[in-house]
């Protein structure tokens, strides 16, 4: 490291740097000797900055929280990223002050368990029926998703075609099927004639797609509804493990055919 400081190093890949009497750890993710360096539980505690050698993936791969700082090797070298100023940074930020309790870690070379609350049971009784059309989709006969929201509108063509499939097959609630992010990514890379996807960008579509099926329905209809009445996130119960991803709720959601006379 040529940061004019002092230097010390912890483990392989692993460097404390002082910096005016502020402590920082510098931790060279790919080649960190030690997992305690690689977990949430020590970046909250030790103000840490993460340098990825590997760009490959890396939105899949590292632990996506704001207060968290991770910058490519590539970039430091290519002066696109000034390290001590980065590291400085780092320092003077502390530990970050609200954070929810969680161990798991901040890198793999693997791609990262996603952190998602538990499903709640759904309410009783609680159904939402749902109309597909041409450019269109409605809550309850209520518009629920603008047309120009072409995006959003392709990732729900594709959630529904699974539901659809379930439904035809006859399965029932518990087994209807989850669709991976990188499944949804490469249906939608098909569907563009080869159009490269980003992973995050992607993410953000369906986030967006749950919060603005829920203000809409609240808004327009006054119904209880939660984030994920309609599109429904299932937790992530172990990398390499395909119960996890996106689906339409089969719990709360009837799909009917578009009732054109509606409106």
């Amino acid at each position: 490291m040529n940061l004019e400081v002092g230097v010390k190093q912890l483990a392989d890949g692993v460097f404390k740097v002082d910096l005016d009497g502020m402590g920082v750890v510098v931790c060279i993710a790919d080649h960190c000797a030690e997992e305690r360096y690689l977990t949430r539980d020590w970046a909250t505690i030790t103000p840490t900055c993460y340098i990825v050698v590997n760009p490959q993936n890396l939105a899949e791969r590292f632990l996506k929280e704001e207060w968290i700082t991770a910058v490519l090797l590539a970039d430091i070298a290519a002066g696109a990223v000034d390290l001590e100023e980065t590291v400085r940074r780092v320092a003077k930020s502390g530990s970050p002050s609200m954070v929810a309790r969680a161990s798991v870690p901040i890198y793999t070379k693997e791609v990262l368990p996603i952190m998602a609350k538990p499903v709640t049971p759904p309410v009783p009784g609680r159904r939402f029926t749902v109309e597909v059309g041409p450019r269109a989709v409605r809550i309850d006969g209520l518009p629920a998703l603008a047309a120009q929201a072409d995006a959003q509108f392709q990732v729900f063509s594709i959630l529904r075609e699974r539901f659809l499939q379930d439904l035809l097959n006859g399965a029932s609630p518990d087994a209807f099927r989850t669709i991976t992010l990188a499944e949804i990514v490469s249906e939608l890379e098909r569907r563009q004639d080869g159009t490269v996807e980003d992973v995050t960008s992607v993410r953000r579509t369906i986030n967006r797609l749950q919060e603005g099926f829920e203000k809409k329905i609240k808004k327009g209809l006054g119904l209880p509804i939660d984030r994920e009445d309609v599109v429904q996130t299932l937790s992530w119960q172990g990398q390499g493990d395909e119960a996890h991803g996106y689906r339409i709720n089969p719990f709360t959601v009837a799909i009917r055919p578009f009732q054109v006379d509606d409106r």
